[in-house]
């Protein structure tokens, strides 16, 4: 799985295929791990519902457009049988460890910003 950093120096695993968005963070101890929580590029924007099955500590869940923006926010308490589903649909669904100041309408680098294909190229004056 690969390990990217995104906003504010967080380090995520990107999950992006159906078994690893199944497992998730579950039985991941935050405090030992050497990374921030899970990315899940999801293929398509929907509404997609979040659920604890064996955490080892609260999960804090950021659903993103498409465009990066926040678009819900919750938690996911341990052992917590509710599911959590945003109003909005997601392309995106951030699980971190730690709270962050995000805010709905943020915006959250999860990708490298792309560049024109002719930026950095040098040229003469």
């Amino acid at each position: 799985m690969e390990l990217r950093t995104i906003e504010d120096g967080l380090r995520v695993k990107v999950a992006t295929t159906e078994a690893e968005w199944q497992k998730g963070l579950a039985g991941v101890d935050g405090w030992a791990a050497d990374y921030d929580g899970m990315l899940f590029e999801m293929p398509e924007n929907r509404r997609w519902p979040i659920y604890a099955l064996h955490l080892e500590q609260t999960l804090y869940i950021y659903w993103l457009s498409e465009n990066e923006g926040v678009v819900a926010i919750s938690s996911l308490e341990k052992e917590s049988s509710v599911y959590h589903i945003p109003v909005l649909e997601a392309r995106y669904v951030l699980e971190l460890f730690d709270p962050q100041d995000w805010q709905i309408g943020d915006l959250v680098r999860v990708h490298e910003p792309t560049r024109p294909a002719n930026e950095g190229v040098g040229t003469t004056q």
